[in-house]
């Protein structure tokens, strides 16, 4: 029984070490990131040092998106929630969900290659004319 027990506690540790390396993947995916971003183009950001794609959204590369980006943040913190790995980031600041706000204001566009939440918000700001629908911007290309 001893035996048996001993064997038993054995495999319980070999399992653990086994998976251990892909627990801190899993957590990472579920901690949220949070602190002073800087504006990078108008759907990416960088916190700490780490690189964020906005998650379902596409900006201009050239134009003022990113300048649009860094006014609406100033010196808030942000707060970003990961879709899931390579998926890219939904960003916050007090509470205000910032993939929506750009193609609301017309500052990015919804990318269908990533989802549809912002499809609806992208259809309004082409029909008010905002942001980059009031100009002749180069858009981005797939």
């Amino acid at each position: 029984m001893l035996r048996l027990l001993l064997l038993l506690l054995l495999l319980l540790l070999l399992l653990l070490l086994l998976f251990a390396g892909s627990l801190p993947l899993i957590a990472q995916a579920q901690v949220p990131i949070e602190g002073a971003a800087v504006i990078l183009t108008g759907d990416t950001l960088q916190i700490g040092g780490q690189r964020l794609h906005l998650y379902g959204i596409d900006a201009p590369a050239e134009g003022p998106s990113g300048r649009m980006l860094a006014d609406r943040i100033g010196d808030s913190t942000v707060l970003c929630q990961s879709k899931g790995q390579e998926q890219g980031v939904i960003c916050t600041v007090a509470g205000i969900d910032l993939n929506a706000w750009m193609v609301e204001q017309g500052w990015a566009m919804a990318d269908r290659r990533e989802g549809m939440e912002y499809i609806r918000l992208e259809d309004l700001a082409r029909k008010f004319g905002r942001g980059i629908w009031a100009t002749s911007i180069q858009l981005p290309s797939d």
